[in-house]
């Protein structure tokens, strides 16, 4: 158990840093920023920064805590699909996609983390990390607002709303698979650290309510076992 937190708290602080340097390099420039993805980026940023502070504190404060987690995210199986995932999207040239498909990981790896988790360990007597969950879980909640929004905008524009969905399919179709896969492969190791399989079936749960908004809002993605192939 001590390994899978390792890797949930590593892996969401890789998430909330690469999502702050996205909103700063890419959408800097660009209306929506003052508004949006500037808050988001300071709110990851300090989320980012409570998670490395949870980090040095279960490894006792040790110092060299971030040099291994350092070598986690460039070496460990488990996390190289959101590695490279996330690097991909750190130098796309179109904010939209990078907005997009950080959303995308958003809304599969979050609830797997900070819901499905924080169950399981309410389950096992691990009060402690529901207790760190429930302020990422109250964050997100409020984010997901924002981005609920945003989406809905997009697609229901009176303009350019059929053009806005076109877009965003083609968005979602190419990097749903890829989150996908890469969400699922990061369940897996934790799973084989901790020895329980929800993890993996969470991510499972979370794809299919994602397709399902995504549906309703007009953006169209085909399954994930369909695209695979």
């Amino acid at each position: 158990m001590p390994k899978a937190r390792f890797l949930c708290a590593f892996g969401l602080l890789a998430v909330h840093w690469a999502w702050s340097a996205i909103a700063y390099h890419i959408a800097f420039f660009t209306r929506i920023n003052p508004a949006a993805i500037a808050f988001a980026a300071m709110d990851r940023m300090g989320n980012a920064q409570q998670l490395s502070l949870v980090g040095l504190a279960m490894a006792g404060g040790a110092g060299d805590t971030l040099a291994e987690a350092k070598k986690n995210w460039l070496f460990s199986g488990p996390l190289q699909g959101i590695r490279k995932a996330m690097e991909e999207l750190l130098v796309e040239g179109d904010w939209a996609v990078g907005v997009i498909g950080l959303d995308l990981i958003d809304e599969l790896l979050h609830p797997v983390v900070f819901e499905h988790l924080d169950d399981r360990a309410l389950a096992r007597g691990a009060v402690a990390y529901s207790q760190l969950a429930r302020h990422f879980g109250d964050w997100y909640r409020n984010h997901r607002k924002f981005m609920a929004s945003l989406l809905k905008a997009w697609a229901t524009d009176p303009e350019h709303g059929e053009s806005n969905r076109e877009a965003m399919s083609d968005i979602a179709g190419r990097w749903f698979p890829i989150v996908h896969t890469a969400v699922a492969e990061f369940a897996v190791g934790i799973a084989e650290a901790a020895g329980s399989t929800t993890a993996v079936a969470a991510v499972e749960r979370s794809s299919a309510e994602l397709t399902n908004q995504l549906t309703k809002l007009g953006v169209h993605v085909r399954a994930v076992q369909e695209a695979a192939r």
